[in-house]
C-alpha cells in the first residue's frame, strides 16, 4: 500500500565510507553514539511527520549526528 518504514542507525563509527555504506544499504538517517533521548525522539518524530517537513539539510543533520 506504498507505506515505508523508515531506518535508524545509531552508529558509532561516522567516518564517510560507514555513512556511505549505511546509506546504500537503505538507510534513512544515521546517529552518532552516544545519542540523547531527545535527539532520537526529534529524528523519529521526523520520519513520521508530512514529507515536507522532514526534510531536512544535510547541515541540519550533522549537527544533529554530533549530539
Amino acid at each position: 500500500d506504498g507505506k515505508v518504514l523508515p531506518i535508524i542507525l545509531l552508529m558509532s563509527r561516522t567516518d564517510q565510507a560507514s555513512v556511505l555504506e549505511a546509506k546504500a544499504t537503505g538507510a534513512n538517517h544515521m546517529l552518532a553514539k552516544p545519542v540523547s533521548a531527545q535527539t532520537l525522539g526529534a529524528r523519529i518524530a521526523l520520519c513520521f511527520a508530512p514529507r515536507q517537513a522532514s526534510a531536512m539539510s544535510n547541515q541540519q543533520y550533522r549537527g544533529a549526528a554530533a549530539r
